[in-house]
């Protein structure tokens, strides 16, 4: 009788190996399509963070003439950054997508101080260096790369050789320099001339006004809480008598800023200060009432007479003169100032 056996035949060495070297292969380029997938999706990180970071410090500064002052633990302590980008123990610290630093700092533009802020982000990797200044070429008004300007102000984009100059500057971490302008520092529609680069070419400089009162609410542009401390501190809405409550000076700086005449400023320290000494006065005279009484029945009639006695001309040549006193002080002679109507407290710098 035959037995009949099974050979189970095996693989030779050459398979094996052709086996192995296709595995390793296949593994190389799936660990290179995980790297580039790793690095585009920090390199998109990055980008949609600066763009939010830019837009909140505009926002938070936007009852600021300029960015003096501006620099990281102001951005995190006041809540501007995002809570993804705050080191926790150290309140100096913004956080990039690459695993570096972000540092905030006030930008000069020409001789004038403060004008803009830059947005710093270090240690970006090789492969996301370009990717990120085309991502933001829109976004910026002046970038530097490792050193290398890639783009000026006033440039319509970004100059691709620069970016590819600047990046191979670094083989492994490159330093991005984001320098921005913003429109609410830089407004309007008429152009200047300006031989002493002293004001953006092409651009109207809005100056704001700090002696206007504009209201509590202004005290935070950022959203967060007003502590009672920090409303106490603010002089300028408690001028005289603190015992005046919060609801009779809104209604004076409201009221002030409404009537026609006026055409939407703020309220000046001197005019409000007169006000809020009357219905203190007036007060005094009628221990029985509250003080919105006193402002419903006695000062705030008055206060309504005097709105209406105003003409547009004649506040219009005294805000225009005001403007100018602080264009002037700020710039230099070739400049002056224009109130911008139903701004609030703005300045427009025009020539002179």
């Amino acid at each position: 009788m035959k037995i009949k056996t099974n050979k189970i035949k095996g693989y030779t060495l050459i398979e094996i190996m052709l086996v192995s070297g296709i595995l390793a292969i296949t593994s190389i380029g799936a660990y290179s399509i995980f790297n580039q997938a790793a690095a585009r999706s920090k390199t998109n990180d990055e980008a949609i963070n600066i763009a939010l970071l830019k837009k909140d410090i505009i926002e938070f500064y936007a009852t600021n003439s300029d960015f003096n002052g501006i620099e990281n633990s102001v951005l995190n302590t006041n809540f501007v950054t995002k809570p993804s980008m705050r080191d926790p123990d150290d309140v100096d610290v913004i956080l990039n997508s690459f695993g570096g630093n972000i540092t905030v700092s006030a930008k000069d533009y020409g001789t004038i101080s403060n004008l803009g802020f830059t947005i710093q982000t270090d240690n970006v990797i090789a492969k996301s260096c370009a990717e990120l200044s085309v991502a933001l070429a829109n976004e910026v008004d002046a970038m530097t790369i490792n050193g290398t300007d890639v783009k000026a102000y006033g440039d319509a984009g970004i100059d691709i050789a620069s970016v590819t100059a600047g990046c191979a500057e670094s083989s492994n971490f490159s330093t991005i320099q984001f320098h921005y302008f913003p429109t609410g520092k830089i407004v309007g529609t008429t152009a200047l001339t300006a031989p002493d680069v002293s004001v953006p070419t092409g651009n109207k400089v809005a100056v704001i006004d700090k002696t206007l009162i504009c209201g509590y609410s202004e005290l935070k542009s950022n959203g967060q809480p007003i502590t009672s401390s920090e409303a106490l501190s603010n002089t300028a809405y408690y001028t005289g008598d603190t015992a005046v409550p919060k609801t009779v000076r809104d209604t004076i700086i409201f009221e002030y800023k409404n009537a026609p005449a006026n055409q939407g400023r703020c309220i000046d320290a001197t005019t409000y200060g007169t006000w809020i000494t009357q219905v203190a006065a007036d007060k005094a005279t009628q221990p029985s009432l509250t003080y919105d009484d006193v402002w419903r029945t006695i000062t705030g009639l008055s206060f309504q007479s005097s709105l209406a006695a105003l003409t547009a001309s004649t506040q219009t040549t005294s805000f225009n003169t005001a403007c100018s006193t602080i264009v002037t002080a700020k710039y230099n002679s070739t400049y002056t100032g224009r109130y911008i109507p139903y701004s609030g407290n703005k300045c427009a710098i025009v020539p002179t």
